[in-house]
Formats: structure tokens, sequence, C-alpha cells
């Protein structure tokens, strides 16, 4: 995933370059500025985000390693789990009743 936005931020700054180019050719020194400004800004934005992601990844698993060591985290293992047990009984339960209501014939008075 990573080398995807990689790839798209490339592909999004290079029409920022082209337009610095193009501006700086020109003799329009402001606007190339900008324009090469904005091409380095969304290949730092990119990258800096794709390293906190990478780090928040590394972190995510230490806490699940860390929550399945301790009492407290498997009793809330166990809850999380109670908890999406019910949510497909209500999930199942309300698409049969609308499967019901389908083909049947209401008639309302």
């Amino acid at each position: 995933m990573i080398l995807i936005f990689g790839a798209i931020a490339v592909a999004r700054s290079m029409g920022s370059l082209w337009d610095y180019v193009k501006k700086s050719w020109a003799g329009d020194t402001k606007g190339a500025a900008k324009a090469l400004a904005t091409a380095f800004a969304i290949i730092v934005v990119e990258f800096l985000l794709d390293k906190i992601l990478l780090g928040m990844g590394k972190v995510f698993k230490r806490i699940l390693k860390s929550a399945k060591a301790t009492k407290v985290g498997r009793f809330v293992r166990k809850g999380v789990a109670v908890v999406r047990k019910g949510q497909r009984f209500v999930t199942s339960s309300a698409r049969k009743g609308i499967a019901e209501l389908r083909n049947s014939k209401i008639v309302i008075f």
C-alpha cells in the first residue's frame, strides 16, 4: 500500500513540477517558486504520513500482544467477542425480517 500511495504522490507532484518548468522557462519566478513548493509539499507530506502509519502499525501490534498477555486484556477481548456475536445476531435477524416483509403482502387499514 505504501508503494502505491508513494506512486500516487509522485504522480500528483509531477504536475506541479511540470508547472515549475514551464513558469521558470517563461520567467515567472513567483509562479515557479509556488509550483516547486507545492510539489515538495506533496512529496514530503505523503512520505511523512507513510512513516507515521508504519510506526502506528508497530505500536498497534505491541498493544495487541500486551492485551493478550494480561488478565484485563483477555477480559476485554472476551467482552468484544460477546458484542460481536450480538451484532451478528441482530444483523441476521434484521435481514430475515426484511426478507419476510418483502415476500408478504402488508395491508394497512
